[in-house]
């Protein structure tokens, strides 16, 4: 593991503050603690090596359990014809129609932007879902 260390001079003290770099990428126990906090989400393994995150049965993240940079989500429609573009993302297989991609180069996405992408998904999933269901999960 790679830490910097910064010393700052405050008040005739050091203090000395480290950052992890790897926390700046998804990995699997951040995926699922993020997922997870949302309201209504529940957890499935589905195709044998699949974890599969849903809001009210629905699916709005799949990822891989050998390597939560195996990320596919939905995305709004202009993100689906501009997000593959970029090399970052692609097309989800088998799941284009509904306007998901999926993660090509993990590295090159900030967690910031991870969040940004599964908050994204969750918010259009759940804005499908009935109204009396919807009302539940804004409580």
């Amino acid at each position: 593991m790679f830490q910097l260390v910064f010393l700052k001079e405050f008040g005739g003290e050091r203090y000395s503050i480290s950052h992890d770099l790897k926390e700046r990428t998804m990995n699997l126990d951040l995926l699922r603690e993020y997922c997870l906090s949302k309201k209504g989400t529940t957890e499935e393994i589905l195709w044998g090596e699949h974890l599969v995150f849903k809001v009210a049965g629905k699916m709005f993240c799949i990822t891989s359990l050998d390597d939560a940079t195996d990320t596919a989500f939905k995305v709004i429609d202009e993100d689906f014809e501009r997000l593959p573009e970029t090399g970052i993302y692609l097309p989800a297989p088998h799941l284009q129609r509904a306007k998901w991609v999926k993660v090509l180069q993990p590295e090159r996405v900030k967690l910031t932007e991870w969040k940004e992408r599964i908050e994204t998904s969750y918010q259009l999933v759940k804005a499908k879902l009935p109204k009396k269901i919807r009302t539940l999960l804004d409580e």
